[in-house]
């Protein structure tokens, strides 16, 4: 029975005068459509239902957020594959901590990708400019440390190419390879 509320699409339903939104939370909208006077959502976890306008301010910025953090962590995870760290640098190729290290970094990405995924599975609207505009910071950001901390040059950096935030991920394997073939030569 827990299982199957939890896997209720809410009900089609209307807020009345001094509401925020009507229901008790949604997972799914019917097309892209705002909660503001509308139904209201459930933010990622059964028990975070945005009903009221704080939430709902809360929830735009922590999916800003979210997404500015997972362009980072895909940045970081890169340059640390990458050894472009001091850290990284003094560990041996394929020492099982650095390994360890980037499959956890992975990992980490790949949740937040996934989360940013459910977020525009809503279908709300705003939640969803909030996505694509936290992902386009975050993608300046990289780019801004590596010309301007990490002194990379544009065929260097990590953010050149970024991958489909929610289900790709960066070729890290084969740029190295092709950044050690340029040095053989």
């Amino acid at each position: 029975p827990r299982a199957v509320a939890a896997m209720n699409h809410g009900t089609m339903a209307s807020a009345t005068d001094g509401d925020f939104c009507a229901g008790t939370g949604r997972v799914m909208l019917s097309g892209y459509q705002s909660s503001v006077d509308g139904t209201c959502i459930l933010y990622l976890f059964e028990s975070a239902v945005v009903d009221t306008a704080g939430r709902y301010v809360a929830a735009v910025l922590g999916t800003f957020l979210l997404a500015v953090m997972a362009e980072m962590l895909r940045w970081f995870r890169i340059h640390v594959a990458q050894r472009r760290f001091g850290f990284a640098r003094g560990l041996l190729p394929g020492a099982f901590v650095f390994e360890v290290a980037v499959c956890v970094l992975y990992a980490s990405h790949m949740c937040l990708a996934y989360w940013l995924m459910l977020l525009v599975m809503l279908y709300e609207y705003i939640l969803f400019i909030a996505i694509l505009l936290g992902l386009a910071c975050g993608l300046v950001m990289s780019r801004w440390l590596d010309r301007n901390v990490l002194k990379l040059s544009q065929n260097e950096e990590a953010a050149g190419s970024p991958s489909s935030p929610c289900c790709g991920a960066d070729n890290v394997d084969s740029t190295t390879a092709k950044q050690r073939t340029a040095e053989a030569v």
